[in-house]
């Protein structure tokens, strides 16, 4: 749906201008070509996270129970 709507946007700007665009996400769900694509796009990357580790790992638990905190660490480390 992103690349629609930047797509659609770009296409639809005024002439000598140009459209921004930001998001807010958590970072376990940058995968590389997500990142790659944001990257290609200009797209400011903004990243939700609760605290510190044990903090993000008590609120933010993947569905098999285990914390998010390395999982989320490591992958800001790529944007």
């Amino acid at each position: 749906m992103l690349a629609k709507t930047i797509a659609y946007a770009r296409q639809r700007g005024r002439v000598g201008k140009e459209v921004d665009f930001s998001l807010t996400t958590t970072p376990r769900l940058l995968k590389p070509d997500i990142i790659e694509f944001l990257a290609e796009n200009r797209v400011g990357v903004t990243i939700s996270i609760d605290g510190p580790k044990e903090v993000q790992d008590k609120f933010r638990v993947f569905h098999n129970g285990t914390g998010s905190y390395d999982t989320v660490a490591r992958r800001s480390r790529n944007c």
